[in-house]
């Protein structure tokens, strides 16, 4: 559990050069997610986080709209890459991923304070595509 989590507004307002978008589908927030520069990456990398969707709108585009808002703001940010944790259960968002060109790393980067995730990947922000 990310106690973060529950301040996503406080943490995202305060931070520099970071952004989280909420997803929303008939007046519903169903999902939602944003970048961040998480501490110990490089100055260029950010990491893309707090990635949820409910169930119900899973595989219907919408989490692809919320990385490609995401791949956006890191360029208009003037991040280089964006790095990103993840699980092998989630099968679907990682083929979402490997869609958008991220790549899988062999080591997890900066300190995120994540111990669950068990991949990691990432993408160069020109080249990933949307």
């Amino acid at each position: 559990f990310d106690q973060a989590t529950d301040a996503l507004f406080g943490v995202f307002q305060q931070t520099p050069r970071s952004v989280y978008f909420i997803a929303e589908k008939d007046g519903e927030v169903v999902g939602g997610g944003g970048i961040f520069p998480t501490e110990g990456l490089p100055e260029d990398t950010c990491e893309l986080v707090k990635m949820y969707l409910l169930a119900k709108v899973r595989g219907t585009g919408l989490g692809r709209k919320l990385i490609s808002q995401c791949i956006l703001s890191a360029k208009e940010m003037s991040y280089k890459n964006i790095y990103l944790e993840t699980m092998p259960e989630l099968k679907l968002a990682l083929k979402t991923y490997e869609k958008f060109g991220f790549e899988y790393i062999n080591q997890p980067m900066g300190n995120s304070g994540h111990f669950g995730c068990e991949l990691w990947m990432l993408g160069k922000v020109d080249t990933l595509t949307f």
